[in-house]
C-alpha cells in the first residue's frame, strides 16, 4: 500500500484567521473499505463522503485532522480534490466509466477512460474567507459551502425538495439573512459561488461517434466512488469466500496476506491446483 501523501486544496480550511491549505492522506486500507461499504446503504452520498475522508485524512495544515469533524469544515469542491487524490492513491489513476449520450434521439453508451489529473480542477486558492457580490444596489456578504452544509442540504432535499435544500444552504453561508435577497441576487450569489469552488461541480464535455453531437454531462463522483467501492468489496468478499472454501482459512488470515499473494492462491483455486 502506498504511504501518506501531502496535498494542496484548492481553497483551504479557515483556522485563527489564517488559511491552512495544505493536507496529509492516507490510503484506505480494506477494513476501511469494508465499514464503508457496510455504512454506505445506510447513509446520504455526502454523508460517505465525509466518513471516507474522516477516515484518511491524517492533518491538515500542520494539525493533526479530528475525523469527521475536520472533514465537515472543508469546502465542497476541497471534498472533491481530496476524494480524487484518495483515489488515486487507494485504487489507481485511471478511471473508467459509462455515460449515455443524453441526446433523447440517441442514448448510445459511451465508455471513457478518465484520469484522476484530468478531473482536478487547478486553482490559485481564495485569499479570502467571505465574498461578495452586488446586485440593484443590494450586497450580499457568503463564505463558501462546506462538508457539513453540504450534508445538511443533502437531508433537506430528501425531504423537502431540492429548492428548500438550496435556500438552506445559502442561509447557513449567508452572513445576513438570505430570505431577504431578490431573486436576481441569490442567482448572482449561486453563480459567484461555483466561480469561486469550480472543483465542486465536474462537468465532462463528450462528444458522441454515433451522433457525432458533443454535449456537456455532469460527473457524480460521489455516485461513482460508491459504486466502485461497492463492487470492490464485494470482489474482496467474494475472494475470502474462495479462499476459505478451498483451504479453510479464517478471513483474518486471508486478508492479511499481501494483495499479490493472495491472488496467486485464487489462481490456483481457479485452476484446480495447477500452477
Amino acid at each position: 500500500m502506498d504511504a501518506a501523501v501531502e496535498v494542496r486544496l484548492p481553497g483551504g480550511v479557515w483556522r485563527e484567521g489564517a488559511c491552512a491549505r495544505d493536507a496529509t492522506l492516507r490510503p484506505l486500507d480494506p477494513d476501511d473499505e469494508r465499514a464503508l461499504a457496510d455504512a454506505a446503504e445506510e447513509i446520504l452520498p455526502a454523508q460517505l463522503a465525509t466518513a471516507a475522508l474522516g477516515r484518511a485524512l491524517v492533518d491538515v495544515g500542520g494539525a493533526t485532522a479530528s475525523g469527521e469533524e475536520t472533514a465537515r469544515e472543508l469546502t465542497i469542491g476541497d471534498r472533491q480534490a481530496l476524494l480524487l487524490h484518495l483515489r488515486r492513491i487507494t485504487v489507481g489513476e485511471r478511471m473508467s466509466c459509462v455515460f449515455s449520450c443524453p441526446m433523447p434521439e440517441c442514448g448510445e453508451q459511451l465508455e471513457l477512460e478518465l484520469r484522476v489529473d484530468d478531473l482536478l480542477v487547478r486553482t490559485e486558492g481564495r485569499a479570502r474567507r467571505w465574498h461578495e457580490v452586488e446586485h440593484g444596489g443590494r450586497r450580499a456578504r457568503f463564505r463558501l459551502p462546506t462538508g457539513a452544509d453540504q450534508e445538511r442540504a443533502a437531508r433537506t432535499a430528501l425531504a423537502e425538495g431540492v429548492d428548500a435544500s438550496v435556500s438552506e444552504l445559502l442561509a447557513a453561508c449567508a452572513e445576513s439573512a438570505a430570505a431577504d435577497w431578490p431573486a436576481e441576487l441569490r442567482d448572482r450569489v449561486i453563480s459567484r459561488m461555483s466561480e469561486l469552488d469550480p472543483q465542486a461541480e465536474l462537468t465532462l464535455t463528450l462528444t458522441c461517434p454515433v451522433c457525432d453531437r458533443a454535449s456537456s454531462v455532469p460527473f457524480d463522483l460521489i455516485a461513482y466512488l460508491r459504486d466502485e467501492l461497492l463492487d470492490r468489496v464485494s470482489r474482496l468478499e467474494r475472494d475470502v469466500h474462495t479462499l476459505a472454501s478451498a483451504y479453510g482459512w479464517s478471513e483474518e488470515e486471508i486478508l492479511g496476506m499481501a494483495p499479490g499473494r493472495r491472488r496467486r492462491y485464487l489462481t490456483l483455486v481457479e485452476s484446480g491446483g495447477r500452477g
